[in-house]
């Protein structure tokens, strides 16, 4: 992780400091996609937090999206080198996966049923495209909204069982 992902993180636990009641934070279940940029963040986070920088778990269902050949590309490079694949994909990016990825519809249940298991008050660390699910699913945002949220490096979204409140 680079100093801005730790400036990133570093900001994340000052916004959960001052958005959430204090008495939750310090046995609140932290959740974290196993791909190491979210388990540092999620090490950054609690030491922030004042807690061990190991008590968090991973879930499998949190790790991003594979966007397969696009992975890594800006998007002027996917066109240059995918074109008719990128073409195909922009007529429905939540149903229609990148060659050799996923799409976000495939990755629907699986995250579904992980929001299921959470315990209350819990901490998620993921990435911008589970996010867009979550958003799917918990405030009911239609697919081809959510699959163009602009998902920001700092933020934190609370879910009060009713609506998710984005901070």
């Amino acid at each position: 992780m680079n100093a801005t992902g730790k400036n990133q993180a570093i900001d994340n636990a000052a916004l959960l400091v001052s958005h959430l009641d204090s008495s939750n934070i310090p046995t609140m279940p932290v959740i974290s996609s196993p791909l190491v940029r979210a388990t540092q963040t999620a090490e950054l986070i609690l030491t922030q937090l004042g807690r061990s920088k190991s008590d968090y778990v991973t879930r499998q269902r949190l790790q991003e999206i594979s966007f397969g050949k696009f992975e890594g590309l800006t998007s002027a490079e996917a066109k240059q080198k995918f074109y008719e694949e990128r073409q195909r994909r922009r007529k429905d990016r939540w149903a229609i996966a990148p060659p050799n990825g996923e799409s976000f519809a495939e990755r629907l249940g699986g995250v579904s049923a992980l929001l299921t298991e959470l315990p209350a008050h819990s901490l998620i660390i993921s990435h911008s495209g589970i996010m867009r699910i979550v958003f799917h699913i918990l405030q009911k945002l239609p697919a081809h909204k959510a699959v163009n949220l602009e998902i920001p490096h700092v933020g934190v979204h609370i879910w009060d069982g009713k609506q998710l409140f984005s901070r």
